[in-house]
């Protein structure tokens, strides 16, 4: 389900940054490949704390701020390495029960589609930020563990397709009069009233007696099932004729209905129409774009990407509807990109991603709207770009998780996907974080993407050549960026001595140092760790060859057990 963008940027601390403990929610985010934690659990780390970067020593670099035009300072003499380092434990929540996830379902379907801005768990406004296939999957999911009966019927309208012909009650999505006659071709049938606040314009140019908006639909869900199905090859939407409550047999569904308000930006979602974990769906789009969240973009441009991403939700549905929602909401991001190019909507998302949030896992996912699921997209886009051959891109290796997601977890499927190409996440997740840190040197589109954050910046000089021991604690699939340059007084051939002390590297740990020259070019330098996570090695740090360094600090594990492992680096520049 494709939702407004908030305005709620996490990253840019300037300074000393903090990391929050994990928070292992009841919500199906992240999973393991190696059991640790089965798929849909979840790992939840508190978005509004990325990743610590905190000095080592008591006494903090007092002029090494990010992004400061000073030196850094001096290094601290006696100072045992991590001696003042901030580690904070994980903490658990206790798991809840079927009952209680059940009814969290219910009480979130409810608000998402109350009218006014109701307030959900945290104060956050659902219709805002929730993502409502998520919300109404989960409420499918668990609607059997509901112990009342008048919850579970309540559980079952939120479900039921908008087709009613009467009056919905609270928290219900009906039509309120008699749909008008669907309109069809081989694979989709539009559904749509005249009247009340659901109906379309009537306007009828090509005199048709069809709506022009309605044509319009059929029009572009044609062209984003030739290129989902018919192009890319995924599975079709699976077929409803067996259910109670169908639309027109054997045909996807999608119902057009107001959705949004002035405040909100709920452009579109899908369901599962049963608890089976392969299921056919039905979807809902808004019935004109007109509101004002969607002026970014035309209401054509805004039915497309809408149209793509919900389409896709319901092809995932006949792979595995309770997959992890980084795995859901990110690759139907990524598919708007690739049926309608040119629009670009995707990139609003990219202000809660990888790119600003580098220290949150990479599988993260939540329903808190401080941090969603769709900015996982760029990841995805890295993936088919990173795997084509030269410069071209390949989409099928998304395609290629799909087919593996039904029977082992998300992460599993990635790996296992990426290891039938003769390369592996790790490779993957290394090369990734040198992309987004450089977007304009690999992505084809990276012009339009901002780089990663950097956690903190030094600038190395003759009076103040070192950082002191800085440590950084990262949980699995993450990473921190940080940058040293030289300052003007570092005259003749430097170098920059790195020393790292990681978790084993058997735990994930990795490290690589990107070079900037001053002519644009850039070279990638892996930092060999011994076996048990360190190294002291060095680079050319001369102002003539180098614009500055970026130290790219890798936490490789998928194992929630290697979540928030230390780790420590001192640089100092050497002639």
């Amino acid at each position: 389900m494709r939702t407004r963008l908030l305005s709620l940027g996490l990253g840019a601390v300037a300074g000393v940054l903090a990391l929050a403990p994990a928070v292992a929610s009841a919500q199906p985010a992240a999973d393991t490949v190696a059991g640790v934690a089965t798929a849909g659990a979840t790992v939840a780390v508190a978005p509004s704390a990325p990743s610590s970067l905190t000095p080592a020593s008591a006494t903090p670099a007092s002029d090494a701020l990010a992004g400061q035009p000073s030196e850094g300072a001096e290094a601290p003499t006696g100072t045992t390495p991590g001696q003042s380092l901030d580690v904070p434990a994980p903490v658990a929540s206790a798991p809840q029960a079927p009952a209680v996830r059940a009814r969290t379902a219910l009480s979130h379907a409810r608000d998402l589609f109350q009218r006014g801005g109701t307030s959900g768990a945290h104060g956050a406004t659902w219709h805002h930020g929730r993502d409502a296939t998520l919300v109404l999957t989960q409420l499918r999911h668990h609607v059997h563990d509901l112990t009342s009966s008048a919850d579970r019927r309540a559980a079952r309208a939120i479900l039921a397709r908008p087709t009613y012909g009467k009056k919905p009650r609270k928290g219900e999505h009906a039509y309120t009069v008699r749909e008008q006659q669907p309109v069809c071709d081989a694979h989709v049938c539009i559904h749509y009233v005249t009247s009340t606040r659901d109906r379309v314009a009537t306007t009828d140019a090509n005199a048709n007696a069809i709506p022009d908006y309605v044509d319009q639909a059929q029009e572009i869900f044609a062209q984003v099932w030739s290129t989902e199905v018919a192009t890319l090859g995924y599975h079709r939407p699976m077929d409803d004729s067996a259910l109670a409550q169908h639309g027109v047999d054997g045909k996807l569904d999608v119902y057009l209905q107001d959705l949004a308000t002035d405040t909100n930006g709920l452009y579109g979602y899908c369901a599962p129409d049963t608890s089976n974990r392969r299921s056919p769906g039905y979807c809902v789009l808004e019935n004109d774009y007109a509101e004002a969240p969607f002026q970014r973009r035309s209401p054509r441009q805004n039915f497309e990407v809408t149209a793509a991403h919900e389409f896709f939700h319901a092809v995932q549905f006949s792979y595995d509807s309770y997959e992890s929602p980084w795995l859901m909401e990110g690759t139907a991001a990524w598919m708007e990109d690739e049926v309608f190019d040119e629009v670009d909507d995707n990139r609003q998302y990219l202000a809660q991603s990888p790119l600003t949030d580098p220290e949150l896992p990479l599988n993260y996912a939540n329903f808190d709207p401080a941090y969603s699921p769709y900015g996982g997209w760029i990841f995805w886009r890295f993936l088919s770009e990173w795997q084509g051959p030269g410069a071209g891109e390949d989409p099928s290796v998304i395609r290629g998780v799909w087919n593996r997601a039904a029977s082992t977890s998300s992460l599993g499927a990635l790996s296992a996907t990426l290891a039938a190409r003769h390369t592996s996440l790790t490779a993957a997740f290394r090369s990734f974080g040198t992309w987004t840190r450089n977007p304009r040197h690999f992505f084809a589109e990276g012009a339009f993407y901002p780089p990663a954050r950097t956690a903190k910046s030094f600038l190395l000089g003759s009076r103040h050549p070192g950082t002191g021991v800085w440590g950084a604690q990262l949980s699995h699939l993450s990473r921190a960026f940080v940058r040293f340059r030289p300052a003007t007084t570092l005259h003749g051939a430097w170098r920059l001595r790195l020393h790292l002390d990681m978790a084993d590297r058997s735990r994930g740990s990795l490290a690589q140092v990107v070079t900037h020259h001053p002519d644009g070019t850039i070279t990638v330098h892996a930092v060999r760790l011994d076996r048990s996570g360190e190294a002291t090695t060095s680079f050319v740090f001369d102002r003539s060859r180098v614009s500055f360094l970026d130290l790219d600090l890798v936490n490789t594990s998928v194992k929630l057990s290697d979540d928030f492992r230390p780790t420590l680096f001192s640089v100092t520049a050497v002639r």
